[in-house]
């Protein structure tokens, strides 16, 4: 019997072209403006994340049960919402986070 031939690579060649999700968001992060990096990459930020997630494990959207993975500001921060109050973060998963950005105009962690 012919044994069929071994198809595993490892690295990021076998994660396709794009060089995998860890790639696409390291990528995605570059391009944001610096004071916004320099923000979400902050230990504030990510214990609010934090607490939001323990807080709310499911994702906060409307007929969705999906695990949440996302913290997102419901009122944006360009539009005065403010950055770390729990009352103006919400736990969603990452689908409806994307879908919630792209229907508001935003992406890219922009403040203007």
């Amino acid at each position: 019997m012919a044994r069929r031939p071994n198809t595993f690579q490892s690295g990021a060649a076998s994660l396709g072209p794009s060089g995998g999700k860890r790639a696409r968001a390291r990528a995605y992060n570059m391009q944001r403006p610096a004071d916004v990096k320099r923000f979400y990459d902050s230990r504030k930020w990510r214990a609010a994340r934090l607490n939001v997630l323990a807080r709310d494990p499911m994702c906060g959207s409307e007929g969705c049960s999906n695990l949440a993975t996302d913290v997102d500001h419901i009122r944006p921060i360009r539009d005065g919402g403010a950055r770390l109050d729990g009352a103006n973060l919400q736990a969603l998963c990452h689908g409806c986070h994307a879908r919630k950005t792209v229907r508001e105009g935003g992406g890219g962690g922009s403040n203007t």
